[in-house]
């Protein structure tokens, strides 16, 4: 069992979002993309481990004093690993860039900068001709959605061959401004 700090989106964000994805999944029907239910910003991954009592109780005591927030989508773009991984972007948030810093602290990691974002597609990588048209693309679709962030979800996160399934096990509640 792996656990997986994340954002939750709005049912109501995930199907706007599924929406706005609609044509670029026509014309990349051989994509793996994700289901939108499945939808989700992660915030921490924590490795396989035994101590999930405890790993629930030093998260919600590090996000104690924590704020609510807004998030505001800006537009598609791709990491480029061993595959493609095609993604919404989000403007920078403070408060979610403190809460990242907040994890890192508490559970003594390497400060790394952190990147809202959403999975939305993978794929292997393919030819700098089918890149670029790609990128071109993901430049004309427009990705517009906001949403309020009133709580944060520990998933316990469950990988198959075909996909990856995450299961709520704690909500963490954040303070309303």
């Amino acid at each position: 069992m792996a656990l997986n700090l994340a954002i939750d989106l709005p049912k109501k964000v995930k199907l706007q979002l599924s929406q706005q994805l609609e044509d670029l999944q026509k014309v990349y029907p051989a994509y793996s993309w994700v289901d939108k239910d499945q939808y989700h910003i992660p915030i921490h991954f924590f490795a396989p481990h035994h101590k999930k009592e405890a790993i629930i109780q030093k998260t919600k005591d590090a996000l104690y004093d924590q704020e609510s927030f807004y998030l505001y989508a800006s537009h598609l773009d791709l990491f480029m690993t061993n595959q493609i991984m095609i993604y919404v972007h989000f403007r920078r948030e403070k408060v979610l860039e403190a809460i990242a810093e907040k994890i890192q602290d508490a559970f003594l990691l390497e400060r790394k900068k952190f990147i809202p974002h959403i999975t939305v597609s993978r794929s292997s990588t393919s030819s700098k001709q089918q890149y670029f048209l790609l990128q071109k693309k993901l430049e004309r679709t427009n990705i517009d959605f906001e949403f309020k962030v009133s709580e944060l979800i520990l998933f316990d996160s469950v990988q198959t061959i075909k996909k990856n399934s995450f299961h709520k096990i704690e909500t963490i509640p954040l303070q309303s401004i």
